[in-house]
């Protein structure tokens, strides 16, 4: 069986870990099939592609602009399926050509595109357009699909809701934790008097991960004498960064926002490991890998009280209203000023995280993109 992976536009975040640990699994699981992964010029390198099976293909044009990518998916991508013999077209990207391949499954990872949108000052009338044929795209690309897969039963239902039609095409598979193989939880040391408060955001930016509700949080604890900081994972050379970093020292809490750049997975572990509570107060989601990576270093979750949040951590995390401040203020002050239930927080986290696991997550991806609803 042949199958073409389709990742042309997956470069960073959860895309890129879910790429690579998926396709470590299918060659270990199915090492006589062959994987044609269509992959972005700029992709990390990942030891499973150079496993013997594995063929990378890449369309360096396709990258450029929209209108590229466009005209890819409607006459290159078709004929180069054809001319390759796939069976399976499995996109990661949310899209697929309008004319259909033998077989195609999706795997949704952006919840954008099945929320009403919310827009900001800073969108032009272009993004705002750009968006709204792309979620036109990504509906006809989801009513289209033999099979659509999932990592959260909240996504499939907002999937169903939109698109009825493809409700009995949808699989909730939950994906494993994040770029770990397995937890590896940390030991807890006890905060002492003097110690500062470590909080970490492990996210690329994007208006939806709701920055400022966690920046006005980390006011209102400096100014009840709660001594914490926190800790970004944001590109620098980003506007939009530079835009959030001014909104830092308007607020006056620049002294205590760090911010590490991009970091590489070394270093990322670095910091879960050194951090005592992961906040994670992001409103639109299909997943959240740094919440499953939190938890399998142990760290306690305080995150958004929303659908996603909630089946992901379960009973792990505490939750609260996405827009309210003081209510995150209020819990992150308990686990400072309680440390008993810090150490019980960090107990639950690993226990969670140990029902995520990538080896169940390949398998039944692979089983239904191959054998479909037989399979459901």
């Amino acid at each position: 069986m042949r199958i073409a992976i389709n990742a042309l536009t997956v470069r960073e975040g959860g895309g890129l870990v879910a790429l690579e640990k998926l396709l470590a699994q299918f060659v270990r699981l199915k090492p006589e099939y062959e994987y044609h992964v269509i992959a972005s010029r700029t992709l990390p390198y990942m030891s499973c592609m150079e496993h013997a099976t594995v063929r990378r293909h890449q369309f360096v044009w396709a990258e450029r602009n929209l209108p590229m990518i466009g005209l890819w998916y409607l006459a290159i991508l078709p004929a180069w399926l054809r001319k390759n013999r796939i069976d399976v077209l499995f996109s990661q990207t949310c899209y697929l050509p309008p004319i259909g391949p033998k077989r195609a499954t999706l795997l949704v990872q952006d919840a954008r595109y099945f929320c009403t949108p919310t827009w900001t000052a800073n969108q032009s009338l272009m993004e705002r357009v750009k968006f709204k044929l792309q979620r036109l795209w990504v509906h006809r690309s989801v009513a289209a699909a033999d099979e659509v897969t999932v990592q959260t039963q909240a996504l499939a239902n907002l999937i169903g809701e939109c698109i009825p039609s493809a409700s009995d095409r949808i699989k909730v598979i939950p994906h494993g934790p994040g770029y770990l193989d397995k937890p590896c939880p940390r030991q807890v040391v006890p905060l002492r008097p003097s110690d500062a408060l470590e909080l970490a955001y492990v996210a690329l930016y994007r208006d939806h991960k709701n920055f400022t509700t966690l920046f006005r949080a980390l006011k209102l604890l400096r100014n009840r004498g709660i001594p914490a900081r926190v800790h970004l994972t944001l590109d620098r050379d980003k506007p939009e960064v530079l835009a959030m970093e001014r909104c830092i020292k308007e607020l006056g809490v620049a002294e205590w926002v760090v911010n590490h750049g991009q970091l590489d997975r070394w270093a990322v572990s670095e910091l879960y490991e050194k951090s005592h509570v992961f906040i994670f107060p992001s409103i639109c989601e299909s997943f959240g890998f740094p919440q499953v990576e939190a938890m399998a270093f142990g760290l306690p979750i305080v995150a958004a009280d929303t659908l996603v949040s909630r089946e992901v951590c379960g009973p792990a995390a505490m939750f609260f209203p996405p827009d309210d401040a003081d209510a995150l203020a209020r819990l992150i002050a308990r686990l400072y000023t309680h440390p008993e239930e810090l150490a019980l927080a960090s107990r639950l986290s690993a226990q969670r995280a140990a029902s995520f696991d990538w080896t169940k997550a390949g398998g039944e991806t692979l089983g239904w993109m191959t054998n479909g609803r037989a399979n459901h």
